[in-house]
Order: C-alpha cells, then structure tokens, then sequence
C-alpha cells in the first residue's frame, strides 16, 4: 500500500490500514482510528513494513498486533503514548506552548501515535480534564487545528494514489 497524499480517515471496529504487504506513507494528512480493544484492532497492521517519509499520521487504537513505535522505519520524529483516552476526550499535540492540533478522540482507545514532518523532541500529547462539547472545555485553538472524529469512513484520495493502489 502506497499513500503519497490526500486525505483519509477510518474509523474502524478492527484493524484500521490493513495491509498484507508494506505500507510506504510519503504524503498526505492520514487520521486512522482501530478498535478500542481485542487482539485485532490495530490502527495499522502490516504483514511487511510500515515506512513513513512524509505526510502527517495520526493513528489510535489497541495495540495487540503492532506497536507502531516499534515498527515504522521513520525518517521523520513521532511520538506516542500507551494511556487511557476515552470517548470526547479532547488531546491536544503540542510543541511547547503551541496547540498543533486537537483532537476530540472518537472511542476509548489505549494508544495514540503522532508523526509529521514537523514534529521535534518538544512535542507531546496532553488529555484535557474535560470532554469536547463540555462548556467548561479549552475551545480557544483555532478552528482549522481541531478534527472532530465522526462515526463513519471517511476517503478522500487522490486520484494518482487511488490508481496506484488499483494497479500495485
């Protein structure tokens, strides 16, 4: 599997990108939800390996198949956090004191991965105290920086990856 760019979201009650091969990302915002539990419900499983050069992966989900951490052959930094996050939870990434993103997390998952080009040894993942729609929650980040999972699949590829994905 080749992602070169666009955007793709998945919700998934099992395995989110599941391939049987490798899985080479170069480019484009991927956002890959898998199961909350069970021994398949990774957000990515591979047969081969997972290579990440470009693009921005935000992948949550149980980690009984793979640890992404352990797997992906990086060029570029991530981090990740094997905790408790529940539904609404809003988690922000941050490096330092700036917001990058936040995200209100669509089901209790026990892990969270992050990479993107940008990220560097200062960035972090912290859990809000309250849920997102909560009155009292930190709504103050701009708009654009906020992804509200939904509860179905979302795809929007581009054309050159979806016909490289059909012909590979």
């Amino acid at each position: 599997m080749y992602i070169y760019g666009g955007e793709i979201f998945i919700n998934s009650g099992a395995d989110g990108l599941d391939a049987n091969g490798n899985i080479e990302i170069s480019g484009g915002n991927i956002t890959v939800w898998g199961a909350s539990s069970g021994s398949d419900g990774d957000p990515i499983d591979m047969d081969g390996t997972l290579t990440i050069t470009g693009g921005t992966l935000l992948a949550g989900g149980n980690q009984g198949m793979t640890q992404l951490d352990r797997v992906a052959k990086n060029s570029q930094q991530y981090i990740s956090s094997s905790s408790s996050y529940s539904t609404n939870n809003v988690v922000y990434i941050s490096d330092g004191s700036s917001t990058i993103r936040r995200i209100a997390i669509p089901k209790n998952v026990p892990y969270l991965y992050y990479t993107s080009p940008s990220v560097t040894s200062s960035y972090k993942f912290t859990k809000s105290t309250s849920n997102f729609g909560d009155s009292n929650s930190d709504d103050d980040d701009d708009d654009n920086n906020f992804v509200r999972a939904s509860n179905g699949n979302y795809f929007s590829i581009n054309i050159i990856m979806l016909l490289l994905l059909l012909f590979c």
